[in-house]
């Protein structure tokens, strides 16, 4: 007789031999495989006991093992990262590593520091009289909030920084004592993105924000790299070409270079730009968002809006601006002043450009009376025609198409994500489809031509442009490349701004690891839905999506969000990584077959630092942000949103906190989620349906469930939206 540990272990080696045969990476999978073996060798037993009856020396059982051990082990070497996805295994050693991160004290949030953009970070030291920070051989002071929460404003152009990303030693002192700590520090690689052109189209000129670069580049692929000021977001030329003018995310002026240089001063935070001969006008937003117009080198008017501005574009008489809350178009005279009513569009703008009295938006959908569409996921990219004389739209065109490269019915492989589009003197449009590769030239009647960019390093391009001669110049914000091709489409030039992927491998892997998720990131899935249609340029469109066939729901920005796991609203999604899940299953796939997109969508996602926030550049209200924290201790909010992160990473059931209109989501879990950045990110709540922070305690909860923001005052809830609003 078989002794029982010598039969359990027979077994086990049996259903490893199964399981290697059909190997399917999960639990079920595996006691599936053991049922079986131990079924074969139970009938075995019973009606070939004479197999049972033969005798192996110990060399020859031990031999018999191994033979059959290895094939389970060559399967479960190949597949183990797949067994621990699938039954989210990988996701306990992931999600123990942020908690220990948040409640190692002192400790320290966001944990990742970007080299692109002055940071917010706070600091949980309970108790501590001074903090400050030891960090790029510089050392930062913290301002002390009260309730052990201190606040370190850093500017990364003041430090001495890596020249690559990686880990970055940080020292905390606490009253003087410090306590080592490890940042994420990221330093991306140039991205150019919107090109425009010079008055003559022998040049075009566009901006790295990462890099802080002015880039000027000639029909013939010469360039020209300059350094500008912090956070360069919108450049172009101005007069006859001899001179340019670009707008910044971090500083306060509007710079003019080349033939004549100058200086005016706007504030910062601007969005984008648009030029008319000598005028400019510009989109700043903030705490107070407005609408500046140039001219002559000096102020000429200054526009309070009421709504998250972005795009801009002078059309004839008029001067057009979109909104990205609410999804609308604005009209005004060159004065500055409101002409007639917002023209609602649904979804925000992805880019807006002058046609002539008119103006040409891309947009993911179109709703003329602002309410969302009811389909699930869905998006319906297009460009629209807005003539401003009339204040109406003139014309629609869908871009999305399908072509006989398609594998099944439903495929979309071209035209995905319009993005840059620019009006050729003659009339013709050129669009840029970040989803699809591809730019298209549409000028009158049947005159169409497409070009695909698939075997150019130009993936996900942003913007397209004519040039002089029958040339056209495309940029890639992802591979950092600006390609000058001939009317036919032959590459003519290609300028790199950042190096290629070569030298990547060789010398920045993760860096090409990052390359590789963002073009995922832009690329168009099966079903002609990409990641930008809604996380709008790396963030949020900020509109309402019908996510799950449930109801709508507020997107979610993507920035920031690295070290807060699990992801999504029900926390569904242990890394970053994990996303990709939606797109091989809800969305189809991918047509393009790429390596790593997982671990790449992962390094990417991780890569991207949260957006300033406008007070550290626009200035603070320190009493007022203390008392809003006192308000926050006593409403008790740091049981679910413990700071620095402001939140506990934790899960908690919709209906008890918000037992009104949340039918659908009643049964769900609603992950907690970081207040940091909350001033910049309405709509607010599960579904959207909290226009305002102030809507949100007023409006939405008045069973006080949502904290205990009931044993406030009127003053004491203000001063805590107050102190939400700026974190």
């Amino acid at each position: 007789m078989i002794a029982g540990w010598r039969l359990q272990l027979l077994v086990l080696l049996g259903a490893g031999v199964v399981w290697s045969v059909h190997p399917t990476p999960d639990l079920l999978g595996l006691v599936g495989a053991y049922a079986l073996a131990w079924l074969g060798l139970s009938l075995s037993r019973a009606f070939a006991p004479g197999l049972w009856k033969v005798e192996l020396t110990r060399a020859q059982a031990v031999a018999l093992g191994l033979a059959l051990a290895v094939p389970p082990a060559v399967r479960a070497a190949d597949l183990g990262s797949r067994f621990l996805v699938e039954e989210r295994l990988d996701s306990i050693v992931h999600q123990t590593e942020a908690r220990r991160w948040l409640e190692r004290t002192p400790s320290i949030f966001p944990p990742l520091l970007a080299a692109d953009r002055p940071q917010t970070f706070y600091v949980n030291a309970p108790g501590a009289r001074a903090v400050s920070a030891r960090v790029g051989g510089g050392e930062v002071e913290a301002t002390s909030l009260g309730h052990g929460v201190f606040r370190l404003e850093v500017e990364p152009r003041d430090l001495e920084l890596p020249a690559r990303s990686g880990a970055l030693d940080v020292e905390l002192l606490i009253d003087g004592a410090a306590h080592a700590r490890e940042l994420r520090f990221e330093r991306r690689l140039a991205h150019p993105r919107w090109l425009r052109p010079s008055p003559d189209r022998a040049r075009v000129i566009t901006t790295s924000e990462e890099t802080d670069e002015v880039v000027l580049v000639d029909r013939d692929g010469a360039f020209e790299r300059h350094d500008v000021g912090d956070g360069p977001v919108d450049a172009a030329f101005v007069g006859d070409g001899s001179s340019w003018v670009v707008a910044h995310r971090y500083e306060d002026e509007l710079r003019f270079e080349g033939a004549s240089p100058g200086r005016v001063a706007i504030g910062p935070l601007a969005e984008h730009l648009a030029v008319d001969g000598e005028d400019v006008a510009v989109t700043r937003a903030g705490a107070r968002p407005e609408l500046v117009l140039v001219r002559g080198r000096a102020v000429r008017a200054r526009t309070p809006l009421a709504f998250a501005p972005e795009w801009v574009a002078f059309a004839g008489e008029h001067v057009v601006v979109s909104g990205r809350r609410p999804a609308a178009l604005y009209r005004f005279d060159r004065d500055g002043r409101a002409q007639g009513d917002p023209l609602p569009l649904g979804r925000p703008a992805v880019t807006l450009t002058a046609a002539g009295d008119a103006v040409i938006v891309a947009v993911t959908d179109l709703s003329t009376d602002g309410e969302p569409h009811l389909g699930n996921h869905f998006v319906r990219d297009q460009l629209v025609t807005v003539d401003a004389p009339s204040w109406r739209i003139v014309a629609t065109e869908l871009t999305a198409d399908r072509t006989p490269r398609q594998r099944a019915p439903g495929d979309i492989d071209r035209g995905v994500s319009p993005m840059g589009v620019d009006v050729a003197p003659d009339g013709a449009r050129w669009v840029a489809f970040a989803g699809t590769d591809d730019v298209a030239r549409v000028g009158a009647g049947t005159d169409r031509r497409r070009f695909e960019l698939d075997e150019h390093p130009l993936a996900a391009p942003i913007s397209a442009v004519e040039l002089a001669g029958g040339r056209f110049a495309v940029s890639s914000a992802c591979y950092g490349t600006v390609g000058i091709f001939s009317a036919s489409g032959d590459r003519r030039a290609l300028v790199r701004l950042a190096p290629g992927d070569q030298e990547l491998l060789r010398d920045d892997q993760p860096a090409l690891q990052r390359r590789i998720g963002e073009r995922g990131f832009y690329e168009a899935t099966r079903s002609g839905v990409a990641c930008q249609s809604c996380h709008l340029h790396e963030g949020s469109d900020g509109a309402l999506h019908n996510i799950g066939d449930k109801t709508h729901v507020a997107t979610l920005d993507t920035r920031g969000i690295y070290g807060t796991p699990p992801y999504l609203r029900d926390g569904g999604y242990p890394f970053l990584g994990s996303l990709d899940e939606l797109a091989q299953t809800l969305y189809r796939g991918y047509l393009r077959h790429q390596g790593g997109r997982r671990i790449g969508l992962d390094r990417y996602l991780g890569s991207l630092p949260r957006a300033t926030p406008p007070r550290q550049l626009e200035g603070r209200d320190l009493a007022r942000e203390r008392r809003g924290l006192d308000a926050f201790f006593r409403a008790r909010c740091p049981v679910c949103h413990a700071p620095p992160a402001f939140t506990n990473l934790g899960q908690h059931p919709v209906a008890t906190l918000f037992p009104r209109r949340t039918e659908a989501h009643a049964s769900d879990e609603l992950d907690t989620p970081s207040l940091l950045g909350l001033g910049e990110s309405a709509p607010y709540l599960v579904d959207g349906r909290a226009a305002t922070l102030e809507a949100v305690f007023a409006d939405e909860d008045p069973s006080r469930r949502h904290g205990h923001h009931g044993v406030l005052s009127e003053t004491e809830l203000a001063d805590l939206i107050h102190f939400l609003g700026g974190l």
